[in-house]
């Protein structure tokens, strides 16, 4: 297994590594600090120290804990976001790759509808619908994903059909069903988890920047996005309110950018 992952590209291992790293602080803080950090008031605004390693912010909270949890909230919220619009939209574009009828038109053509319709958009008429809140940020950014999905899917899965073991398995009798998901679906797994991987990274932007203007996750449980707000008019005096926020950020969309560029890397180099 060891000797497997070092034949994968070096940008895959950074990623993988990365992405592990990163789950493993988030989830083990969750699992230690809850999701409320403790406010004291006596220790705000203080720079980071040996008792408050990354500081504290207005309320006296510790940053180290408010990163971490917020971390884990936003994974709580990205990756299930991601997950769903995956197993919606894959098979919709699978459906629509092995249908060439109105069906498969049908399908593409709300999939692009749905498309014009930005996660930022979204988020904002499920506010009004429904409120504010991470389940509606989740929500949002899987309405966004579906799409994606279903195209990637699409346009793949359609290069993919026109191969002659797709017309073996037809003259076989399997169905274009049975064909979509047994034939053409594993050999599109790459590209899928390529877009995968950056559909995560754009997912954490959308999901800092809905709660930076307020209709993401709601106090007084920390988001990444709000701690970016909350820091900006004391940054002349306490910036490692917005360096530590955007570390994580940065931390966890280089690491879903990487995985993207290495799992291209590594299909290019199973290519060859």
């Amino acid at each position: 297994m060891i000797s497997n992952f070092r034949s994968l590209p070096i940008l895959l291992r950074l990623g993988l590594l990365g992405l592990i790293l990163f789950l493993s602080v988030s989830i083990g803080g969750y699992l230690l600090y809850g999701l409320v950090p403790p406010i004291t008031l006596a220790e705000r605004l203080q720079a980071p120290s040996w008792h408050h390693f990354f500081g504290t912010d207005a309320f006296g909270r510790d940053v180290l804990k408010e990163v971490v949890i917020a971390a884990a909230c936003s994974s709580l919220i990205v990756f299930p976001a991601v997950g769903l619009g995956f197993i919606i939209g894959v098979p919709i574009g699978l459906i629509a790759a092995v249908r060439r009828d109105g069906l498969g038109e049908m399908l593409m053509q709300a999939s692009d509808i749905l498309f014009a319709f930005p996660a930022l958009i979204a988020a904002l008429l499920l506010q009004l619908l429904c409120g504010s809140g991470g389940q509606n940020v989740m929500l949002a950014i899987a309405v966004y994903a579906i799409p994606v999905f279903a195209r990637v899917a699409c346009n793949h899965g359609t290069s993919i059909a026109s191969f002659d073991f797709i017309a073996a398995a037809q003259l076989s009798g399997k169905g274009r069903i049975a064909i979509a998901f047994q034939h053409i679906f594993p050999n599109i797994t790459v590209p899928l988890l390529t877009q995968a991987s950056s559909q995560c990274g754009f997912a954490f932007i959308a999901e800092a920047a809905l709660s930076y203007i307020g209709i993401g996750i709601q106090p007084p449980v920390p988001s990444l996005g709000r701690m970016l707000l909350e820091a900006q008019n004391l940054l002349n005096i306490a910036p490692w309110l917005a360096i530590w926020p955007g570390i994580m950020l940065f931390w966890i969309i280089s690491s879903c950018q990487m995985i993207g560029e290495g799992l291209i890397r590594y299909q290019a180099q199973n290519r060859l």
